[in-house]
């Protein structure tokens, strides 16, 4: 019995002196770890699934012995800079909403840097925004609005008589209410008669569900397309349509921003063989702001959207968006993004200045020059935009750069990319583009 007990203390000792010698490793400066910047989420947790409307809320904290100065919050690699709540403090708080209205799963990602310009290691976890998959019944109080954010064909298209055609608007729900069963597209006239009102379609009252798939919860996109005829008779047409909701109102309609009271089929028709498309070119179809901001949206839009029209005789492997700010007449290499495929020859990418420089404001005003190349299926890079600069970055707000630690993806060119202890590096892709990255 005395046997069994001396036994029992002495693994007690050992455990207890085991745990002291863990604990000095770790926290003192021998172990190099006292005065590193951490990050670490708090919520969610891995794989966590969100339900709308249930909000969706980061908690997360950084440590410094130096204080935090910011973190740097990334989800799908769309990084954000936010500056801490108190940068005195050795350990801050971060309290964030993710802001993610569509379904789908999403990889966060997240560091902090102190007071010295030290970042910390990345911290990851994980959400999934469920679909909606039954329609929440409405409340008395919400409100219907849509924005048409683009249409295929665009005004004034030229037709062939009789030829047939689909019209798409691609629009967003930018009202509270859930479109579901009961919303309609209507056909609801046009100018007089004797200007060309016309409905083109036999039917003039479809179920919004025999167009799109329904429910579209509030912020979502669809693409609304509409099997047309063109007139047998020359000449232009016009036909209106509305969004009509279940109470027989129609939806409030914008395009772009700007108040419109229909969506229009907007046709001219001309005798002849159809025009065929040109071969061998792009055309930049819209550019949905000339002036963006840098750092914070209290001055205006922080994002461009720049759409083009592409056509190559040889079949298009890649359409990509290349782009660079220029100051003072000095600029940098060019960088590089892909644009999306939105259909009928159509491609659209975004650019968000304060992402793309990495949260930090290097100059009071730039011009981002940007220019579209088409890349064919034999790897012909000849159709391309000129290099466009009508697009104006204006800083707003004052986001600290870092003060030791270089953020290489500033730097646009060989020479200063080196000189700041950076690597100038070819960039895996398919047009090659060099790029500065951390050594």
């Amino acid at each position: 019995m005395k046997h069994k007990l001396f036994t029992g203390l002495l693994i007690f000792l050992m455990a207890g002196i085991a745990g002291c010698n863990l604990s000095t490793s770790t926290d003192t400066p021998s172990g190099g770890s006292i005065n590193v910047p951490r990050a670490w989420f708090d919520a969610p947790l891995p794989s966590t699934v969100i339900i709308p409307p249930n909000p969706c809320q980061i908690v997360a904290h950084g440590s410094s012995p130096n204080g935090v100065a910011m973190f740097e919050l990334s989800i799908n690699g769309v990084a954000a800079s936010i500056p801490s709540s108190d940068t005195k403090n050795s350990l801050v708080t971060l309290t964030h909403d993710c802001g993610l209205p569509d379904p789908g799963e999403y990889l966060l990602r997240l560091r902090t840097q102190d007071n010295s310009g030290s970042w910390s290691g990345y911290a990851e976890t994980s959400l999934i925004i469920a679909g909606v998959e039954t329609p929440t019944p409405e409340s008395a109080v919400c409100t219907n609005n849509l924005d048409v954010t683009f249409e295929d064909p665009l005004q004034k298209a030229n037709m062939t008589p009789g030829q047939q055609f689909t019209k798409t608007w691609t629009v967003q729900n930018t009202g509270t209410c859930t479109w579901g069963e009961g919303y309609h597209l209507v056909f609801t006239g046009g100018p007089s008669m004797s200007e060309g009102a016309a409905s083109m379609n036999n039917t003039l009252d479809m179920p919004l569900g025999s167009l799109v798939s329904i429910p579209v919860a509030p912020g979502q996109k669809v693409a609304i397309p509409l099997a047309q005829t063109a007139p047998i008779s020359e000449g232009w047409y016009v036909g209106a349509w509305n969004l009509v909701a279940p109470n027989g109102d129609k939806i409030p309609i914008t395009y772009s921003g700007t108040t419109m009271p229909s969506m229009y089929v907007d046709i001219v028709v001309k005798a002849g063989s159809p025009t065929p498309p040109p071969v061998g070119s792009i055309s930049i179809e819209r550019v949905s702001t000339n002036q963006v901001y840098l750092g914070q949206a209290s001055c205006g839009p922080l994002e461009v959207t720049i759409a083009a029209r592409a056509f190559a005789p040889k079949g298009i492997t890649v359409v990509v968006l290349f782009y660079r700010f220029s100051t003072g007449g000095s600029s940098g290499d060019f960088q590089s993004v892909t644009m999306a495929p939105l259909g009928g020859d159509l491609y659209q990418s975004t650019l968000n200045p304060t992402s793309l420089l990495g949260g930090t404001i290097p100059f009071d005003q730039a011009t981002l020059q940007y220019q579209i190349v088409v890349q064919q299926t034999d790897n012909d890079t000849s159709i391309r935009t000129p290099v466009m600069t009508d697009i104006t970055v204006q800083a707003c707000g004052s986001i600290p750069a870092p003060t030791t630690a270089p953020v290489c993806s500033l730097y646009t060119d060989n020479r200063s990319c080196v000189e700041n202890g950076c690597s100038w590096v070819l960039k895996p892709g398919i047009i090659p583009i060099y790029g500065c990255q951390n050594p």
